[in-house]
């Protein structure tokens, strides 16, 4: 990623777009990633500039005059689907809003920097990311030795402290390994398996719908959506599928 890249912030508050900009240049410079920036306090004035220059990320307000961010963002989508939107707000309760126009984030006005910092390390992995990551096994160390698994049918794992079952899609039967539900998540992180309570890790593929009740899965179990997992998993699962393409 060595070339130049293009980014605009829109945001109608000054302090708001200060604070954004010298956050996003820092952390891409710490990564070695150079960023010519454009600011804007109107969606108009984006959109006029969208009429000469594309860009390849575009932080967002949600409340703004005359045009509010999300359809900000549908227009950017009409005329540049290879644009990366993030959200930066503190209407959390309008999140699900920003989901039809297919956001690679959300940051949090109230934890600015804790979130800032996670969006653009995830925006830079995602650059990185090449089809080779999509191996159809990985190898497990347990207890009893080394174990291969086909991580395209492997659903979800359930924890009960230090003996994990592996639930499969079709007909092969459930595996169970003997290993910590941390190792396991920490294996199987790059292959979009996502953490969604104390006892579940489950494969973002398989994910039908997910939200603070529950999580469905397209095979038809639901599984529970832990307190403390809910935001974190909500935001994995944001970052994949805007990726992939599974909103449902």
């Amino acid at each position: 990623m060595s070339e130049r890249l293009k980014i605009a912030i829109c945001d109608d508050e000054t302090r708001a777009v200060s604070i954004i900009s010298a956050s996003v240049t820092s952390i891409f410079a710490e990564h070695g990633i150079p960023v010519q920036l454009e600011t804007f306090l109107h969606p108009g004035d984006l959109v006029e500039r969208l009429m000469s220059r594309a860009f390849d990320l575009v932080f967002l307000d949600i409340n703004m005059p005359g045009m509010d961010g999300v359809e900000m963002g549908k227009l950017l989508n009409s005329k540049a689907s290879d644009t990366e939107i993030i959200f930066c707000s503190s209407q959390l309760d309008r999140v699900y809003d920003t989901f039809q126009v297919h956001p690679f984030g959300f940051v949090r006005k109230n934890r600015f920097m804790d979130d800032i910092a996670e969006v653009i390390s995830r925006y830079i992995e995602y650059r990185k990311t090449s089809a080779n990551n999509d191996d159809e096994t990985i190898s497990f160390k347990d207890g009893q030795g080394i174990i291969s698994i086909n991580i395209q049918s492997l659903k979800y794992i359930e924890s009960a402290r230090n003996t994990q079952t592996l639930y499969f899609d079709g007909a092969e039967e459930p595996r169970r390994i003997y290993s910590s539900m941390d190792a396991l998540e920490k294996a199987l992180k790059e292959h979009d398996y996502i953490r969604i309570h104390k006892g579940f890790l489950v494969s973002c593929r398989y994910i039908k719908r997910i939200d603070a009740k529950g999580c469905d899965l397209t095979t038809g179990e639901t599984l529970p959506v832990g307190r403390s997992y809910h935001r974190g998993a909500m935001e994995s699962y944001l970052g994949y599928a805007h990726i992939h393409g599974n909103f449902f």
